[in-house]
């Protein structure tokens, strides 16, 4: 639908995940929650202006608010660990990375609300994330010009890779290795997470064909 399709072009990121409850904030309308029970996977969307984060099932098209952040969150990135809990990097606000956890806990399949996990990253907040095989939440540090590893429950920074880059915002991450893209220079930086540590390398090195990666 019209609806749906404008709702992905807005989005800042996307996310494949398997199935999850559907939620809405304390602060808006009730929301219908959509069935899950014939879907293989949903998409998430994270709306930076409109400070949400809304699932959309791949089948049907219907859409839910899972959760409505504080205005002026402005969420950019998303990343869901095994156990489908959702964390999400801000652009505004705190500048930081939060977990989505239920307004009441007694109500595991309530309302979603955002949880601090990490401090401020970056004078523009953190860049894409993926969690690795290990479960460490692998971030792209934008302005800390690095890639930097989180254990998301202590909010801890485990190590910071870094490679004479300029400000990281892109990032992917394959098996063992991270692929983080320089905003400024047209490289893409490539890490080894099999060696210890990290081994970093230019795997694409200013690109005639990049302005601005991310």
């Amino acid at each position: 639908t019209r609806a749906v399709q404008t709702a992905l072009i807005a989005a800042i990121a996307t996310l494949l995940i398997p199935n999850g409850a559907t939620a809405e904030s304390p602060r808006t309308a009730k929301v219908t929650p959509v069935s899950l029970a014939n879907s293989n996977a949903q998409l998430l969307v994270a709306g930076s202006g409109s400070h949400n984060i809304v699932r959309f099932d791949l089948k049907t098209g219907e859409s839910s608010v899972v959760a409505k952040l504080a205005n002026g969150s402005r969420p950019r990135s998303l990343a869901v660990n095994k156990a489908g809990e959702i964390f999400v990097g801000l652009r505004g606000n705190e500048l930081n990375i939060v977990k989505l956890v239920p307004y009441r806990s007694t109500q595991p399949d309530g309302p979603l609300v955002a949880q601090k996990v990490t401090d401020r990253i970056g004078r523009f907040g953190p860049g894409l994330m993926a969690f690795d095989e290990r479960g460490l939440l692998t971030v792209a540090g934008d302005t800390h010009r690095g890639v930097m590893r989180f254990d998301t429950k202590t909010g801890q920074l485990v190590e910071m890779m870094k490679l004479r880059a300029a400000n990281l915002v892109g990032m992917t991450l394959t098996g063992n290795h991270v692929y983080a893209a320089e905003y400024f220079q047209k490289t893409v930086l490539r890490f080894d997470l099999a060696s210890d540590p990290a081994r970093g390398s230019r795997f694409i090195y200013k690109s005639p064909h990049l302005d601005r990666p991310h």
